[in-house]
C-alpha cells in the first residue's frame, strides 16, 4: 500500500469537502510547457537528437544497478524503431517529446490513480491545441515558466495576483546536482555501445 503524505492527505480531504461533483477531467499539458530535460540539466547541452539511453535516464534509476542500463536501453531503442521517435516530430523538439510521451505518461498514470481517492471518476483528456500552444513559445521563455504565468493573469487575475509561490522540488540545486552527475555517469558509461545498438535498429 502507497504511503500518502500529510499534505497529500489534507488536499485530499479539502477537495472533498468544497468539490460537490464526482467526475473530474485532468490534464497534464501544462508540464510540456516548462522545459524539463533542459531545465533539469541545465549545465549540460542536452543533444539535439536523443539516444536510448537519454530515455532511459529519465524514467529509471540503476545506480547501483549497472547491468539493467542495457534491458532498459534495448526496450527504448525498440520503442523509438517502432514510433519513429529518432528526431524533431512536426517541428517539435525530440526532447520536449519524449518527455511527453515516456516520463509524463507513466507519472500520469500514477497521478490519475491518485485522484480515484478523491472522487469517483477521473476522465483524462489530451488537449492537443493546448499542447501546441506550450510548445509555441520560445524555450528561454518555458524555462522561467513565464507561459504559465500568463495564462494565469489572463484566465484568473485572482490568482494570478496572490502573493504566494511553491518551490517545485524537482528543481531545487541539490536534486537538480545529484540528477546532472547521475545524467553524466549514465551517459559516459556506455556511448560507444548506445550509438551501436542506434546502428543496429536502424
Amino acid at each position: 500500500m502507497c504511503k500518502i503524505l500529510p499534505n497529500e492527505l489534507r488536499k485530499f480531504i479539502w477537495l472533498r469537502e468544497h468539490n460537490d461533483f464526482d467526475v473530474e477531467l485532468k490534464s497534464d499539458i501544462s508540464e510540456i510547457g516548462r522545459a524539463y530535460y533542459t531545465r533539469k540539466y541545465y549545465k549540460i547541452n542536452i543533444p539535439r537528437t536523443l539516444l536510448p539511453r537519454h530515455l532511459t535516464i529519465g524514467q529509471g534509476r540503476y545506480f547501483f544497478e549497472p547491468w539493467a542500463f542495457k534491458y532498459a536501453d534495448q526496450a527504448y531503442a525498440s520503442y523509438m524503431k517502432e514510433t519513429g521517435l529518432t528526431g524533431d516530430v512536426f517541428e517539435y523538439p525530440m526532447h520536449d517529446i519524449a518527455y511527453w510521451e515516456v516520463r509524463m505518461s507513466s507519472w500520469a498514470a500514477t497521478a490519475l490513480t491518485a485522484q480515484e481517492f478523491i472522487h469517483e471518476i477521473t476522465i483524462p483528456y489530451n488537449n492537443r491545441k493546448l499542447m501546441d500552444l506550450f510548445l509555441s513559445f520560445p524555450e528561454k521563455d518555458r524555462l522561467q515558466d513565464l507561459p504559465h504565468k500568463w495564462l494565469t493573469e489572463r484566465g484568473n487575475p485572482v490568482v494570478a495576483g496572490l502573493d504566494c509561490s511553491v518551490k517545485d522540488s524537482y528543481f531545487g540545486k541539490r536534486r537538480m546536482l545529484i540528477e546532472t552527475i547521475y545524467y553524466l555517469y549514465a551517459t559516459r558509461l556506455n556511448t560507444i555501445r548506445q550509438k551501436k545498438l542506434v546502428a543496429k535498429q536502424e
